[in-house]
């Protein structure tokens, strides 16, 4: 994944903080964006109709997206790695827009 998060962006001089610009609470690492912040875990719940388990939010970034893009045995919808792809899809989107388009 290419760092171009507020993290990142601040360490190279590019951001003036690393503060998430939607949570304004804690600094915004790649995970923190389409994961941890309050935004992204709206998009998570709206996906799910609230149905996430605790694991959803316990793994690091290579076995969450590598869980995710599978087909959970306990999952009844086998379209959950579309979904997935979707709420990342437009997490990151909304992330941009509010960065660089100020939407």
């Amino acid at each position: 994944w290419y760092n171009i998060e507020n993290e990142c962006r601040s360490r190279r001089g590019m951001a003036a903080s690393s503060v998430c610009p939607r949570c304004n609470q804690h600094s915004e690492s790649l995970m923190h964006c389409l994961r941890d912040c309050d935004f992204a875990n709206q998009v998570w719940s709206l996906l799910t109709g609230n149905s996430l388990n605790h694991t959803f939010f316990s793994h690091d970034s290579r076995q969450w997206l590598i869980s995710n893009f599978s087909i959970p045995e306990n999952w009844e919808d086998n379209h959950w790695p579309l979904y997935f792809g979707i709420g990342l899809s437009c997490s990151w989107r909304s992330r941009n827009e509010l960065i660089f388009s100020e939407i």
